[in-house]
């Protein structure tokens, strides 16, 4: 008798035991359900890319008063997170706990350095992102059309909220060196300087245009004819006029982090972000300097090996003029990167436990994005 007694009593502690895992683990997945439902409301043109359509007439919200909220609500999702008893998760969600942790509390201590003040550079801003937007817009029917036009008109009001963003920078010298911004006012002007029919913006109307009826077709060209004209183009002629007279005089002459205010730390932030390690800027920096010691006792041993008869600065030279060391054609360059792949993705399955089932590709980099990228 004692002894079903004590058998029923472990049967309803590992009973309970199991409903309480099961019980955090509905909190943890309902945290991260709920957190990335609101990331797409928040962040429109993400869901975009991501395939969820449901917000394509929005644009985000870049006010400064949005952007304070929404670290708040972050700080209000780390105190939900915190409240899951860990120790009741299984190894998976320990391990998804871990990572969301490690991405949240990143989050919130980006917030208080105010990277979001210096929203366009070389590599990326509105400049860039929005007219590669087009490329993932679906255009099936007379709905994804109006959505498109919809969000269109949004954009004098978005180009407001990131130029008084760049305002904000200049205001508390959070601004980026003058340096990587040189080549910025031109991406800007390659996206309004241009007939309306050569914008990226209206490529929809020429290429997808046949999904609507025939009595539709010539209404809808002459809506993105206008849409275009007066709110993108308009738009960016003024976002180029701001960054080219006002923000570039007033960008960084030094490079270094240090030169913002509080840099030291932001610095120590990008490094732990960038490295996901603990180690110190001065740590990492000797890890460089002796990984730049073995490449170059490499590279002596080649150029020994080829019998180059010079300085390893002439070798480096002759490395950089020799035009058999270059493509003669972008065709040839993107299948030289192709063939990479292709040799990469057998060995992936060495290295990676799991890997994506949707396949890649590699495609050229638009026109007006391209003079400043790296190569």
């Amino acid at each position: 008798m004692k002894s079903n007694n004590l058998f029923i009593i472990l049967f309803y502690i590992m009973l309970s035991s199991c409903i309480n895992k099961n019980t955090e683990s509905e909190k943890l997945h309902n945290l991260f359900n709920g957190v990335w439902e609101n990331g797409l409301q928040e962040f429109p043109v993400r869901a975009t890319y991501l395939g969820d359509y449901r917000y394509n007439d929005r644009l985000s919200d870049m006010s400064i008063e949005a952007i304070n909220r929404r670290n708040e609500k972050n700080k209000l999702i780390l105190k939900r997170l915190q409240n899951i008893n860990k120790n009741k998760l299984n190894d998976s969600d320990i391990l998804n706990f871990d990572l969301f942790f490690k991405r949240i509390t990143r989050s919130i201590e980006s917030h208080s350095f105010k990277e979001y003040l210096m929203p366009i550079d070389q590599m990326g801003g509105i400049q860039i992102g929005f007219p590669n937007l087009v490329e993932v817009t679906p255009f099936r029917n007379q709905i994804d059309f109006d959505n498109y036009l919809k969000r269109l008109s949004l954009f004098p009001q978005h180009i407001e909220q990131i130029i008084n963003l760049m305002r904000g920078g200049i205001k508390e010298n959070i601004v980026h060196p003058k340096i990587v911004l040189q080549k910025v006012p031109d991406q800007i002007l390659t996206q309004h300087q241009i007939a309306v029919e050569k914008s990226p913006f209206y490529k929809p109307f020429k290429e997808n245009i046949s999904v609507l009826p025939e009595s539709l077709r010539s209404t809808y060209r002459n809506k993105g004819q206008t849409t275009i004209q007066e709110n993108i183009f308009t738009s960016y002629k003024k976002l180029y006029d701001f960054f080219l007279y006002t923000y570039l005089p007033n960008s960084r002459e030094n490079i270094s982090a240090a030169s913002l205010p509080n840099g030291n730390r932001f610095y120590e932030f990008k490094v732990k972000s960038y490295t996901t390690t603990n180690k110190t800027p001065q740590e990492i920096h000797e890890i460089g300097l002796n990984e730049v010691l073995r490449i170059r006792t490499e590279m002596d041993k080649i150029i020994k090996k080829v019998g180059f008869a010079g300085s390893f600065n002439d070798f480096i030279s002759y490395l950089r003029s020799n035009p058999d060391f270059y493509y003669n054609k972008p065709d040839d360059l993107l299948d030289g990167y192709r063939t990479i792949c292709k040799k990469a993705d057998p060995e992936l399955v060495k290295l990676f436990g799991k890997l994506p089932r949707l396949s890649y590709g590699v495609k050229p980099i638009p026109d007006f994005q391209a003079p400043a990228s790296p190569t």
